[in-house]
């Protein structure tokens, strides 16, 4: 498949989708996909000092969805590129294999890029990339394993420091997720989501997966610990009825509770 605006340096270079992507590559290759939704941007430090970071969910024409982390000095090159919703061609990074614990369903592989990589915004008409699939679960439905969930944060607790059991120190914050099933439930952030939640607040929708369901004292609830992925304010349809749905909702509207 060729696409407007894959053109110069890699005019000869074959454009792969999502299954055709793997670490054995040796040759160059462009990746052209649908922007689903970015994290904020990060910062950490390592033994090389500090870095910073961001992380992108794109889908292809099979809906396939792949993770992106670009690094560095690719955070400022890049970030208001790849705006969800958009379709943007991705060259010049490295393909790796997943970590199981941490990728999205079905997802094998990833990709990380630096400066050097070439990621652009493609603008062809032409193109029409259908949405991924999701298999959400309503909020009146769960207990779920695992669940799939998409929602709107209506309530945000403050992050509060934790020590863990190892003797480890990480962050923890509540919110409630309510969705168009009329239902909410309380929700637990752990670690880099928890610092990132109030700044999911000011786009309200999130999707999350591989969240866990814990029924603690009494208080039923959803964990998104570290193997959860947090979508923040994914471009997909549902997303945007949620947002229509939430706006006709009135002020003081009881929502049925499933915390107890």
């Amino acid at each position: 498949m060729e696409y407007d605006g894959v053109r110069g340096d890699h005019a000869e270079v074959p454009t792969c989708a999502v299954r055709d992507l793997n670490p054995d590559l040796r040759t160059p290759w462009v990746f052209v996909g649908r922007i689903l939704a970015r994290t904020p941007i990060r910062s950490f430090s390592t033994w090389r000092g500090k870095s910073r970071l961001f992380e992108v969910y794109v889908s292809d024409e099979d809906r396939a969805i792949i993770r992106a982390t670009v690094f560095n000095d690719g955070v400022d090159k890049f970030y208001e590129t790849v705006v969800p919703g958009t379709i943007c061609s991705f060259s010049a990074g490295r393909v790796k294999t997943a970590n199981s614990a941490f990728a999205l369903p079905n997802s094998p592989v990833e990709l990380s890029f630096g400066a050097d990589a070439n990621i652009v915004q493609l603008h062809d008409n032409t193109v029409v990339f259908p949405e991924p699939v999701f298999q959400h679960t309503p909020l009146n439905d769960l207990p779920a394993q695992d669940p799939t969930v998409h929602g709107v944060i209506v309530d945000i607790g403050p992050q509060r420091p934790i020590t863990t059991r190892k003797r480890t120190e990480t962050h923890k914050r509540e919110f409630l997720l309510v969705d168009d099933s009329e239902a909410e439930i309380l929700c637990t952030a752990w670690g880099q989501t928890a610092t990132e939640i109030d700044i999911a607040i000011k786009v309200h929708v999130i999707l999350v997966t591989r969240g866990q369901i814990s029924d603690y004292m009494g208080v039923r609830s959803l964990n998104i610990g570290v193997g959860s992925v947090v979508l923040h304010d994914p471009a997909l349809s549902r997303s945007a009825d949620l947002k229509t749905w939430f706006a006709a909702v009135a002020p003081g509207h009881q929502f049925t509770s499933l915390h107890g």
